[in-house]
């Protein structure tokens, strides 16, 4: 009886410690790539807009968490994205405190902010070039999933009425 490749790696991998949560990591990056939307699709930017904004803010990546928050301050807000703003693909780390501002701001509820933690880590590793590993705990424990946190927030920034210029590069 003969086995793919795909089947034996994919065996193999669960064998591993922590071997499933890495198989369903990518497995979700499978089913989300095919959701991507190309930039061929973005239109050019209009030359001769104007632009009026209290605060402007240059890239639509993790920083556009701030533009919602700053526009429920009040202040008009724009971002200027060279793609698209609040799309990505990979996981963050990030520790587990370090995600309680989202929900604190308004922004997120607690069930939210905990339905973007695609995975948790018991334990890290400290290594120093040519030195010992230690064990660490508490410290980057959380792995986000970056596409569906950007998702979200960019809802949350057209929600805001923030003006979000995509296919517009800073020169």
């Amino acid at each position: 009886m003969a086995i793919d490749d795909e089947a034996l790696g994919e065996g193999r991998l669960r064998e591993l410690p922590g071997g499933d949560e890495a198989l369903a990591r990518i497995e979700h990056l499978e089913r989300s790539w095919g959701q991507r939307r190309s930039f061929a699709e973005l239109t050019g930017p209009d030359r001769g807009a104007a632009l009026d904004a209290d605060v402007v803010m240059a890239g639509g990546g993790l920083w556009l968490t701030l533009a919602p928050y700053l526009a429920r301050q009040g202040l008009r807000v724009a971002v200027i994205e060279r793609g698209q703003a609040g799309h990505g693909h990979r996981e963050w780390n990030i520790s587990g405190p370090e995600l309680r501002p989202l929900s604190r701001s308004g922004l997120f509820t607690e069930a939210d902010v905990e339905a973007l933690v695609a995975a948790r880590y018991r334990e890290g590793v400290c290594r120093w070039h040519g030195g010992s590993t230690w064990p660490v705990r508490g410290v980057l424990d959380h792995a986000i999933d970056g596409e569906s946190y950007l998702t979200a927030i960019r809802e949350r920034t057209d929600r805001a009425g923030v003006r979000v210029l995509d296919g517009h590069q800073v020169t």
